[in-house]
């Protein structure tokens, strides 16, 4: 198992797996490649962008994209998008991915992640079981416009 930094030559295959992860349930997103390809373009452009990979025998099987950002209690890893190929969830990747992403932001000094996911949905149970807790207090707000 190896973890390291997404590079701009990952981008497409990172892309590619993601399309591939958020097509099945629960989420259908019918998502095209070069559209997650864009966003993560803009994504990695913030100057504040930490992304990973997690490879097993040279091979992506997982993404975890964000951005660190810094709060009155300390920085925070703001997760974006965590994903474990399909054909390897359920095998405790996602800890080990989640377990290697912590220790690397401890390194920079950051020791919080925020982050948001549907409700009632195996990601919901995956954050709970590595240790995420609902925030009481908050409330996700979005606008379009």
């Amino acid at each position: 198992m190896n973890i390291r930094k997404l590079t701009n030559k990952d981008r497409t295959i990172a892309a590619e797996l993601y399309v591939k992860t958020f097509s099945q349930e629960p989420w259908n997103e019918k998502n095209k490649v070069e559209d997650i390809v864009a966003h993560f373009q803009r994504l990695t452009q913030m100057n504040t962008e930490k992304s990973f990979i997690l490879e097993k025998d040279q091979m992506m099987i997982g993404i975890a994209l964000g951005f660190t950002r810094s709060w009155y209690k300390g920085n925070q890893y703001h997760l974006d998008t965590f994903c474990i190929d399909p054909a390897f969830q359920g095998r405790g990747y996602g800890k080990l991915f989640m377990n290697k992403i912590k220790n690397e932001l401890v390194a920079d000094e950051v020791h919080t992640i925020i982050l948001d996911t549907d409700r009632d949905t195996p990601a919901e149970k995956f954050y709970q079981s590595t240790g995420f807790t609902k925030l009481a207090d908050s409330v996700l707000y979005a606008i379009d416009f």
